[in-house]
């Protein structure tokens, strides 16, 4: 549940080697694959490169494209099974026979700390402070 775990963004690195730059999406949708949401990157990628595409995790993002009527951002985020990656395919290489190689790595949900481990982080790095002044001192 996306939702009450607080997930702000979802990001992932792609890569490809077609001879045109290509737009990525991610379909994001639950664990029978419905309802869903498609997120779709504006940003083409360039071939042979590592480029990250980043989706933030909010009702009001203007790149998710939601899949019929049962698909709201609750329906979807509150129960998540599957994420798929996908790529739109441009006009120059519509009914052409060429392969084309993908790659994905480092697939990241990132969540809004919790404020007891803020407050840890915060304290620790405090502490850190005090030790480092104190054998300055010394």
């Amino acid at each position: 549940n996306w939702i009450t775990s607080e997930v702000e963004e979802f990001s992932i690195f792609v890569r490809h080697d077609s001879a045109a730059p290509l737009n990525f999406f991610a379909r994001i949708a639950g664990p029978a694959n419905f309802p869903g949401v498609v997120a779709i990157s504006f940003t083409p990628v360039l071939a042979n490169t590592w480029t990250e595409l980043t989706f933030s995790i909010t009702a009001a993002n203007p790149q998710f494209i939601f899949e019929g009527q049962a698909s709201t951002f609750n329906s979807v985020f509150s129960n998540i099974g599957n994420i798929q990656i996908g790529v739109s395919v441009p006009a120059s290489l519509a009914g052409s026979n060429t392969t084309i190689n993908f790659d994905t790595d480092q697939a990241t949900v990132t969540t809004v700390p919790e404020p007891t481990s803020i407050a840890l982080l915060g304290g620790a790095g405090a502490m850190l402070l005090l030790r480092r002044r104190r054998q300055n001192i010394a």
